[in-house]
């Protein structure tokens, strides 16, 4: 068609003039032009690309990589909330701390009730020497002034064991007691209330600590810390 525009044409049925020199020429001067354009319009395309590729050229984003930790401990025994209970475990490998939580509650009711009855004489083998002799010398004065303490209705809400350990061959543990009660004196002939309420209950927060040396298998109390009672 852009030969035919340029008044190319061969000759046939009602042809005009010939094919000249001339035309030859234009014809040869519009290849060239064509030409240059086309080398032209190629070579600024590679040198886009090149630009392209030297400017704008990112690296590829690696896939990420899991983030690693510690596997999730399962069926795991659980181990002594207090450090000391370890050493006690070491010596006496049937410790438990729940038996051993048990066992000091049974105490603790057992003295309480020992103590109203002002009689030890069932609980003296849970008592160190030193506590028998507290706890018997306060029980003579009750005895001596006519009085009796009554500790009822008690209610315990937490045993909790806070310390253990060694110490020169002996093994201790403290166990801490959060109850209430109703706690009175009253007199031992006609049960008059001398001091104390026989119907509102106070709150106390005790530490009891039992003792034993290493190797035995019975625990005795060996004291006892009162912080504070409302």
């Amino acid at each position: 068609m852009l030969l035919n525009s340029l008044g190319f044409a061969g000759s046939g049925a009602g042809g005009g003039e010939g094919f000249g020199f001339g035309d030859l020429l234009l014809i040869l001067i519009v290849l060239g032009i064509i030409y240059y354009f086309v080398k032209r319009f190629r070579s600024r395309n590679a040198m886009q690309m090149s630009t392209a590729g030297a400017g704008s050229y990112s690296y590829p984003v690696p896939t990420p990589v899991p983030a690693y930790g510690p596997p999730a401990l399962e069926a795991m025994p659980e181990g002594p909330k207090v450090e000391g209970l370890r050493h006690i475990r070491e010596m006496d490998p049937s410790f438990s701390e729940k038996a051993f939580k048990d066992l000091a509650e049974d105490i603790f009711f057992k003295i309480q009730g020992a103590w109203t009855n002002r009689d030890l004489s069932h609980v003296r083998h849970l008592l160190t020497p030193e506590m028998s002799g507290i706890f018997q010398k306060d029980v003579d004065n009750l005895v001596e002034e006519r009085q009796i303490n009554r500790l009822e209705n008690i209610a315990v809400r937490e045993v909790e064991i806070v310390e253990a350990g060694q110490n020169r061959g002996e093994e201790f543990v403290t166990v801490k007691f959060y109850a209430n009660l109703l706690d009175y004196n009253v007199e031992d002939q006609s049960g008059k209330v001398i001091s104390g309420s026989s119907f509102d209950p106070v709150k106390f927060l005790e530490y009891w600590t039992f003792s034993r040396n290493v190797g035995e298998k019975n625990w005795a109390l060996a004291g006892i810390t009162q912080e504070s009672q409302r």
